[in-house]
């Protein structure tokens, strides 16, 4: 209560400024729950309306969003490929605003954009009740080693380590490996992706992935190739479960 009522007069003095618009502002959009709290102090309240948060009718199995007069009960790329992965959560549409600060968290050092999508991702799980706890490890989706140096960090495994500081799940990296430079994946059609992600990734220490049941973290979801090439590993090596967990879907 006491750092709340400094944090308060704080913003009185200093107006938080919007990661978006990079307008002061004093956000009125309040409501119960620190990952909300913590969208109010980085956002404003027109640039949060321009997130939009996934929500029903979607694809049990990769979280697509599905169009009210669609027909069938999976997405036409579930129907189409051999999905491996059990399910996948999909927090927000890949559009507008959310787009563009992705795409700086990926390629522009703004590492700081962690804390506000792990909010977000945060609000998802409660407004859906999801059970996070169901799953044993986090494991964010690896880079290669020769993507990860030019980078100088994985935007997943910021991710990871934010939603494992809130739900107290362990963090593991150091088993899945990403062995082949692959072409980046955003610059492909949707038939190229599943054929340039295959035999990607390789196992070590496969002893502590055997039985436990794993979320793997990552920040964007499109066609499902890359997580379901890793699940594929993963499995192979006697993991139970594999879940998706995603900031943005496409």
């Amino acid at each position: 209560m006491f750092n709340q009522f400094w944090q308060g007069m704080l913003n009185l003095v200093y107006p938080p400024c919007c990661l978006i618009c990079n307008i002061h502002h004093q956000n009125s959009l309040l409501s119960p729950g620190q990952d909300q709290n913590t969208i109010n102090r980085l956002l404003c309240a027109s640039c949060q309306k321009s997130l939009v948060m996934n929500h029903p009718r979607c694809c049990p199995k990769c979280s697509r969003h599905l169009d009210s007069a669609y027909g069938h009960r999976l997405c036409k790329d579930c129907r189409e490929h051999d999905i491996h992965f059990d399910f996948a959560w999909g927090a927000y549409l890949y559009q507008n605003n959310l787009k563009t600060l992705l795409h700086q968290f990926k390629y522009h050092q703004t590492t700081y954009l962690s804390q506000l999508f792990c909010a977000m991702m945060t609000r998802y799980i409660s407004t859906y009740h999801l059970d996070i706890h169901q799953f044993d490890l986090l494991l964010p989706l690896p880079l290669s080693q020769t993507r990860q140096r030019e980078r100088g960090y994985n935007q997943s495994a910021l991710l990871a380590q934010g939603l494992s500081r809130i739900y107290g799940i362990p963090v593991i990296t150091h088993c899945l490996r990403k062995v082949k430079n692959t072409l980046p994946q955003a610059q492909l059609g949707e038939k190229e992706r599943w054929t340039n992600i295959s035999g990607a990734f390789t196992i070590r220490h496969s002893e502590v992935l055997s039985g436990r049941s794993i979320l793997l973290i990552d920040d964007l979801l499109t066609t499902g190739a890359t997580v379901n090439e890793a699940t594929i590993t993963l499995k192979s090596a006697g993991v139970s479960k594999v879940g998706v967990f995603a900031l943005a879907i496409n």
